[in-house]
């Protein structure tokens, strides 16, 4: 199935009161946890050993910590086209490049924490269902940039965190910083 690239705005998303946003082929983390027998308590398994850090190396889920509680744009870019918010007027406050993302479900989606409390088919049915971030993709590996900062508008500053996500013919190589915070600090 060809699913045409593309750049996808969603506004007001909030990260549900946890300093998390996360972005994963949702099924793709559903398989890693049921083949490392993990626990439905992808939580208390990602801080509890090095799983993880693993997930995040291995391209299975992106994971961004620091999230102030704010209501954001969210841009996520699958063509080749530079940062918004490293455009002028904009003001980037945060980049990091380096990570990966493993398709195999063909579709992404960004949620937050509290749904990995209990990681199971149902959790995942809930992120289809109410999450409003998600988006389809051709499987494969994608090599993964973040910006985030402020977008200048008529109203205001408003908080924006953009993926760039580069399609890749494979595994690129990890390098970003996984304990980098990506606060704003207001």
């Amino acid at each position: 199935m060809f699913i045409r690239m593309a750049n996808f705005i969603f506004q007001e998303v909030l990260n549900d009161l946890m300093d998390y946003f996360l972005l994963s082929d949702s099924e793709n983390l559903l398989a890693y946890k049921n083949e490392k027998q993990l626990s439905d308590d992808l939580i208390y398994e990602f801080t509890s050993n090095d799983s993880g850090d693993e997930v995040v190396q291995q391209g299975i889920m992106i994971a961004l910590a620091g999230i102030d509680n704010l209501p954001y744009t969210i841009l996520i870019k699958t063509e080749n086209e530079p940062s918004e918010l490293a455009k002028e007027p904009h003001c980037l406050v945060h980049h990091q490049s380096g990570y990966i993302l493993h398709v195999v479900n063909n579709k992404i989606a960004l949620f937050t924490m509290p749904y990995l409390r209990c990681f199971t088919q149902a959790s995942i049915d809930n992120i289809e269902q109410f999450k409003p971030v998600k988006i389809r993709l051709i499987n494969g590996w994608y090599n993964v940039a973040v910006y985030m900062g402020f977008l200048k508008g008529n109203e205001g500053d408003e908080p924006c965190l953009e993926f760039i996500l580069k399609k890749e013919a494979e595994q690129p190589q990890f390098y970003a910083d996984v304990q980098y915070m990506y606060q704003l600090g207001n």
